[in-house]
């Protein structure tokens, strides 16, 4: 089995088999109420991502891409996002392989992260 850990400024991930598809990345904050999730597809992706937004009321967000050295690729100010709103993401000149995206609450306590891969 080959395993890789890759390191970012706030982040470690770890790669290998029987890995999550979605990663809940926690913070220092206990018990933060969670009222929105986010779904990442297709994936694998060929042209383009979509973010659909699951809310109770709108919220802004920052969508962010890194390929897995930790390079910023997109970034991305979400404002007032509706619920059930979808997000496209272009990926048509990216190279294959596999990326991260983050989808961050404004405030930054709560992420929800996924791995994509680009064919």
């Amino acid at each position: 089995m080959a395993v890789t850990t890759l390191r970012g400024s706030n982040l470690i991930l770890t790669q290998g088999f029987q890995q999550p598809f979605e990663l809940d990345v926690g913070t220092a904050v206990q018990n933060l109420p969670v009222n929105w999730a986010v779904e990442a597809y297709p994936n694998p992706v060929t042209e383009y991502l979509n973010i659909r937004f699951s809310l109770e009321k709108e919220e802004d967000f920052i969508l962010q891409v890194t390929d897995l050295s930790g390079r910023k690729l997109i970034v991305k100010r979400l404002f007032r996002v509706a619920p059930g709103q979808v997000e496209q993401l272009d990926l048509t000149g990216f190279s294959p392989g596999i990326y991260l995206v983050s989808v961050t609450s404004s405030d930054r306590k709560i992420m929800r992260m996924y791995k994509v891969e680009k064919r």
